[in-house]
């Protein structure tokens, strides 16, 4: 059974995660990062990466989520900004 700790962790992990979508829909379907900085995506992204490592390190199950679904959606953002970098 989780406790309300955990649950908050989990609501927390879901904004954040659904709060990156709208972003990485856009710009997927609008095929142009012209007004995303790179430096942002990268500094973004690698910070993600080591958030989701403590989270794994402290074993936080929200913490983990949040920083993995992240991540990906960073590594998403970056492919797109390489790809359309003249967009």
């Amino acid at each position: 059974m989780f406790d309300v700790v955990t649950f908050i962790g989990l609501a927390a992990s879901i904004l954040v995660t659904v709060a990156y979508i709208p972003e990485v829909w856009k710009t997927i379907k609008e095929k142009h990062t012209r007004d995303l900085s790179l430096s942002w995506i990268v500094t973004l992204a690698v910070g993600q990466v080591l958030f989701f490592f403590y989270a794994d390190q402290i074993g936080s199950i929200p913490l983990s989520i949040a920083a993995g679904c992240a991540t990906v959606m960073m590594i998403i953002m970056l492919g797109c900004k390489l790809k359309y970098k003249n967009r």
